[in-house]
């Protein structure tokens, strides 16, 4: 408490877990303190992180007025996209952690990430690789 939640004492391996903890178990100060760490690192602008706070279920601690004032700011940020961020979108499924569907139409909606120009871009390689893996996902 002396540090108010100070997440830069922590690596952020340890600090997000332990402030999600906190956030469970009703901790006021707690939840407040993970809410601007999400929107810090989601206004960084790295959409490997962006990717990790959805699948993670981070943004699920938003209102609906805040989570749409968080997309409104994430739409305005500038990306890089590459090969490496389609691996990254798609490399959840190892531990059969999968985006959502509604995560997914957002990466594929978004007009500064847009997921659908990405793999018309860089998916050969990526449907060759993982073929299977798509054909259950589409057929679930």
């Amino acid at each position: 408490m002396e540090q108010d939640y100070n997440t830069s004492l922590l690596h952020s391996n340890l600090a997000f877990p332990l402030l999600n903890i906190l956030n469970e178990v009703r901790d006021s100060p707690a939840r407040k303190a993970l809410k601007d760490e999400v929107v810090k690192r989601i206004k960084n602008s790295y959409v490997s992180m962006i990717i990790y706070l959805m699948v993670s279920k981070f943004l699920d601690i938003f209102s609906q007025e805040e989570f749409d004032t968080l997309i409104e700011d994430i739409k305005k940020n500038e990306y890089v996209l590459n090969e490496t961020t389609l691996d990254l979108i798609c490399s959840f499924h190892v531990e059969r952690s999968i985006l959502s569907v509604i995560d997914l139409i957002f990466l594929i909606e978004h007009p500064k990430i847009n997921l659908y120009e990405l793999l018309i871009k860089f998916g050969k390689n990526f449907f060759e690789k993982d073929s299977n893996y798509i054909g259950e996902f589409i057929f679930q």
